[in-house]
């Protein structure tokens, strides 16, 4: 195949390049394909940044979902079973205290 469509490389070749290299492109000269980059990264480095990004996502989720959660109960108003239940809900006594 790539001596059929005058390219520099074959298509595993050619996807790992663009998987390899940040930075990578390609350009047409003298009728084939010249494939260009600098920028490698190692497959640690992707993994590591993978890892990383997800978990401050999940760090990031964790802390909304918990303000998010505390903040509309603390908006709410109490229930007939909260106030039933709670001491400081419920009414004074009838001789002050």
């Amino acid at each position: 195949m790539k001596s059929i469509f005058s390219l520099e490389k074959g298509m595993t070749q050619a996807i790992s390049h663009f998987s390899r290299f940040d930075d990578a492109s390609y350009k047409r000269s003298a009728g084939k394909y010249e494939y260009t980059g600098n920028e490698c990264k190692t497959a640690e480095a992707k993994i590591r940044s993978f890892y990383n990004g997800t978990s401050a996502f999940l760090v990031v989720a964790a802390l909304a979902l918990l303000i998010l959660t505390n903040v509309r109960a603390a908006s709410a108003p109490p229930t007939d079973e909260q106030s039933s239940t709670d001491p400081a809900i419920t009414a004074p006594n009838s001789d002050g205290g």
